[in-house]
């Protein structure tokens, strides 16, 4: 698994927040009030805001500690494996050289052999359930990101009361265009962040007090 992999996951999901008011899941004081005439009424009055997910992801602290850790797991594990595999390189060369001085019997030679190819075998199936175990974890990992991110808009916005709240980043998302003052994301960083310090103090003060 790339690196990259994380981030474009995260980016993938949060690209498609649509977070909607509660007139959209007929909720609120006009409940009873028909959708085309909810519509008609409040047509002038829309209030409608956009994050930048490359930036939220870069900035958000909780999301650069998850990954720093995804990587520095990831690394570990690489260096590993690698480790192991050089190993049986040199085992398979120190075998060659024996058969070619003739140290050992063809019947030796073909039993270490096994033995090397049984343990590439090993080493190959480690591999492909270390990367599995990294995908499992990347995914619960983004999971907690983006109800982080939903959780805090849905915060925020009983506040705003904005119609819908989209995504833009740098490849695509659902803002073409649109005026600064509907650009909410460093407001929303800067909340993440105090949230997201606020937690680990306050879990750094119950471990103390353990």
């Amino acid at each position: 698994m790339k690196n990259i992999g994380f981030y474009i996951s995260i980016v993938a999901l949060l690209a498609v927040i649509l977070l909607y008011v509660d007139r959209f899941a007929g909720k609120g004081k006009n409940a009873g009030t028909s959708v085309t005439s909810q519509q008609t009424e409040n047509a002038g009055a829309e209030k409608i805001a956009y994050v930048n997910i490359d930036s939220l992801v870069d900035s958000y602290d909780f999301y650069n500690e998850l990954k720093a850790g995804m990587m520095q797991k990831q690394t570990t594990m690489s260096s590993d494996l690698e480790t192991r595999y050089k190993s049986l390189q040199r085992k398979a060369m120190e075998l060659q050289n024996k058969v070619e001085q003739r140290l050992m019997t063809p019947t030796t030679a073909q039993n270490e052999q096994q033995k090397l190819m049984q343990q590439e075998q090993e080493i190959m199936s480690d591999k492909q359930n270390l990367e599995m175990q990294l995908a499992e974890e990347n995914q619960k990992l983004t999971i907690q990101i983006l109800d982080s991110v939903k959780n805090y808009l849905s915060v925020i916005n009983k506040e705003r009361a904005y119609s819908l709240i989209l995504s833009s980043n740098v490849i695509g998302g659902t803002v073409l265009a649109a005026g600064m003052d509907k650009d909410i994301t460093s407001e929303v960083i800067k909340g993440l962040n105090e949230r997201f310090r606020k937690s680990k103090g306050n879990a750094g003060d119950e471990k103390k007090s353990k």
